[in-house]
């Protein structure tokens, strides 16, 4: 399937590769206006490049030059305002579209990394993907864990009493409407296979990916290659220095095709979670966002000042949150979650057997490692299974009675993903929330 859809692609579309140097407001009047500059150029410099008005080739380049000059400042002047027009629009109505154009207009920074190890300069390109290899292998391999005889030893439980309760299947209209909202323009993984072969590919192949979703449903078991993956180091910004190798988060390049099932795979555990997340939860979920934890701390605060009463805030950040999920204890909570049968077998057979390459600066380091903890950030299914991850720690915390209230309302720990605000009216509350967390990181993230 792979390699038709490459072969058919490459015989029936033109591959146009995006060019950073081109305008958005270039339009076919600059082009002739640039093309008649150049051409009258060419006539001078033909001429030895003479200077002065009594020579005509002098007199014609200087003027082409200065109406190709002054069209283009003409429309950026319009391009500017036209863009300035939409963000006006857009801000009090629709802000990810306001924010997507203010993006847009900012610079990147295209140059390679280059790291600094050892008070060493390292620019060679495999050498800099060699090094961030070493850190993500690193960091998926599982580390010594007091839990971990245990935790195999009920996993085996698990899959050994775990019927064969059928996955729903997947029809043409699901899978129809899931494909024809898939952005364009994704990386692919190393099949080379992008959103646009699935989009593009016709009704026949959506049937062919149907029956494949149905069967890997049916035999909980998923293809090789949708556990192989390359890992892009992603600079995480702010203040930290860019030639610091712990600057970097990994984020993986799946397959494509792996990306829509975890899609249809995702309908399928929402329909089988029931209560989840913790009402505390902020992140990856339908009309809540990062603003609503904040509100949720800013008024608490503020409940507890207007009545003159202490308040205490303590903000915890987990280190590598997501590449640091050991695997078993995922699975033992899908479980506890009430996920069982054939999808419980399928996630589990998902995350067995994991393995990534690093490409970096334009290189392809295939030197694969394996991936023995961790969620691929990069995945369909990556923020779904960390916040079941965790969701057990925010219910430990919101029933351990040391957070803050309100009314009835349990408001003591707000979280955003892998951030969490403890908020507690006294210093004792607020140190046994504390310890609640350092004893869960040290029992659970096999640090």
């Amino acid at each position: 399937m792979i390699n038709s859809l490459v072969l058919a692609a490459r015989d029936t579309l033109p591959i146009v590769k995006h060019k950073r140097h081109l305008k958005p407001y270039w339009n076919d009047h600059l082009t002739e206006l640039h093309d008649s500059m150049i051409q009258r150029r060419n006539v001078w410099i033909s001429e030895h490049r003479p200077r002065g008005e009594e020579y005509e080739s002098y007199i014609s380049y200087k003027n082409s030059k200065n109406c190709f000059r002054n069209e283009l400042r003409r429309v950026y002047d319009e391009y500017v305002a036209e863009m300035s027009n939409d963000i006006e629009k857009s801000i009090d109505v629709d802000q990810r579209l306001a924010w997507c154009i203010i993006n847009s207009r900012r610079s990147r920074n295209t140059s390679d990394i280059l790291l600094k190890l050892n008070n060493k300069l390292v620019n060679d390109p495999e050498s800099v993907c060699a090094e961030f290899a070493n850190l993500f292998e690193a960091i998926a391999k599982m580390s010594d864990h007091t839990e971990d005889k245990v935790n195999t030893k009920l996993l085996n439980l698990i899959r050994n009493r775990c019927d064969n309760d059928p996955i729903r299947p997947v029809f043409f209209e699901e899978l129809s409407k899931i494909v024809t909202n898939l952005p364009n323009g994704k990386a692919s993984g190393l099949d080379g296979i992008s959103y646009e072969h699935i989009k593009y590919g016709g009704k026949l192949l959506l049937r062919h990916l149907c029956n494949l979703f149905n069967l890997i449903f049916d035999q909980c078991i998923t293809p090789v290659d949708w556990k192989t993956s390359v890992v892009i180091p992603l600079f995480k910004g702010g203040k930290k220095l860019k030639s610091d190798i712990e600057s970097y988060r990994g984020i993986s390049l799946i397959p494509c095709i792996s990306k829509v099932f975890e899609k249809l795979l995702d309908n399928r555990l929402n329909e089988r979670l029931i209560n989840f997340p913790n009402n505390q939860q902020m992140a990856y979920q339908k009309y809540l966002s990062s603003i609503y934890a904040s509100f949720n701390l800013q008024e608490t605060v503020h409940h507890y000042k207007e009545r003159n009463s202490s308040i205490q805030v303590t903000l915890l950040d987990s280190k590598r949150a997501f590449d640091t999920v050991d695997h078993i204890g995922l699975k033992i909570k899908i479980n506890d979650l009430g996920i069982d049968g054939n999808l419980w077998k399928l996630l589990d057979h998902m995350y067995r057997d994991l393995k990534s390459c690093v490409r970096c600066n334009n290189v392809t380091l295939y030197r694969f490692f394996s991936l023995e903890r961790g969620v691929r950030q990069g995945s369909a299914l990556s923020a779904k299974l960390y916040l079941i991850y965790i969701n057990d720690l925010i219910d430990i915390l919101s029933t351990s009675g040391k957070g803050a209230v309100m009314l009835d309302l349990n408001v003591g720990c707000p979280v955003q993903a892998d951030d969490i605000a403890l908020i507690s009216p006294t210093f004792s509350g607020m140190q046994c929330m504390i310890d609640i967390c350092y004893n869960y990181s040290v029992r659970v993230f096999s640090q």
